[in-house]
């Protein structure tokens, strides 16, 4: 190859070699660095975050706190709950005795004999309706004043339709008062008002009879008007069954409660010993 034929070549080569150092096309280079590339590319693969409470999403649960009344809902009395209701619907006053509930047939005044079971299996006795008892509605001073009066030994019993010990222990009192008629003078004293306007003394006084009826109660019984929880605070005492025995000048010997006598009394152990022991003197 001449010389002409070199020279010719290498001026043709010349501007294509200039073409490639300036890049494809021509353009200028980006003047974002390659961190900025990189940055963007990753933001658009990177998922977004989730959102926070209150935000997008609806509001969690609150945690449940528990059984909640609602506002107009008033709480059940104490004395309703776990009561039976009458087929009418309305709270039986104090406990329900069966319809042929047997009068309990005394058995001989000889010591250490009671009057027997309070309720039977037989049918209504006869006598029943010979039984006359002495029932009085009173308030709890005028009761207080009968059970200081001298003279006799006074065994007072606090009861109600609802304390099963006391209806059980009931017939002892009766008994004593027969065996001892002119020295021990018995007192029972109904305590199932508790203060309520819907269920007054007097409405308590059909299973009251009933009951009195049933054990031969003929000594004075009284249906307190005074609510029971200032008649426990005027006595000194907590709970029934309760009774308090006073001497012959009307002075309390002795106050019967389960919380003053551990494991409880009875007529038979605790009370007949202290009231002829009374009486022996």
């Amino acid at each position: 190859m001449d010389r002409s034929m070199k020279n010719f070549l290498v001026a043709a080569a010349l501007p294509l070699a200039l073409s490639l150092a300036v890049g494809c096309g021509g353009s200028t280079p980006s003047e974002s660095s390659p961190e900025d590339s990189v940055s963007t590319g990753l933001d658009d693969l990177t998922p977004a975050p989730p959102s926070m409470p209150g935000q997008d999403d609806p509001p969690a649960e609150p945690v449940n706190p528990g059984m909640m009344l609602p506002d107009d809902v008033p709480l059940p009395d104490p004395s309703e709950i776990n009561e039976p209701r009458e087929s009418n619907g309305e709270k039986p006053k104090g406990m329900e005795l069966p319809d042929d509930i047997q009068p309990v047939q005394t058995s001989s005044t000889a010591a250490g004999e009671s009057l027997g079971m309070i309720v039977g299996t037989q049918t209504k006795s006869e006598d029943a309706a010979e039984v006359k008892l002495n029932i009085q509605l009173a308030p709890w001073q005028e009761i207080d004043a009968v059970t200081k009066q001298a003279g006799r030994i006074t065994v007072v019993d606090f009861w109600s339709l609802s304390c099963v010990p006391c209806l059980r222990e009931y017939p002892q009192l009766v008994a004593l008062q027969k065996k001892y008629p002119d020295r021990v003078r018995a007192i029972g004293v109904n305590v199932d008002f508790y203060g309520g306007e819907k269920y007054p003394p007097k409405s308590y006084q059909p299973q009251i009879t009933k009951f009195l009826t049933a054990v031969h109660a003929t000594f004075p019984n009284y249906i307190s008007q005074t609510p029971s929880e200032d008649v426990f605070k005027s006595v000194k005492i907590n709970a029934l069954p309760a009774v308090l025995v006073l001497d012959e000048q009307g002075t309390v010997v002795e106050r019967f409660t389960d919380a003053s006598h551990s494991g409880g009394f009875t007529y038979e152990d605790d009370i007949v010993p202290l009231v002829e022991k009374l009486i022996a003197k």
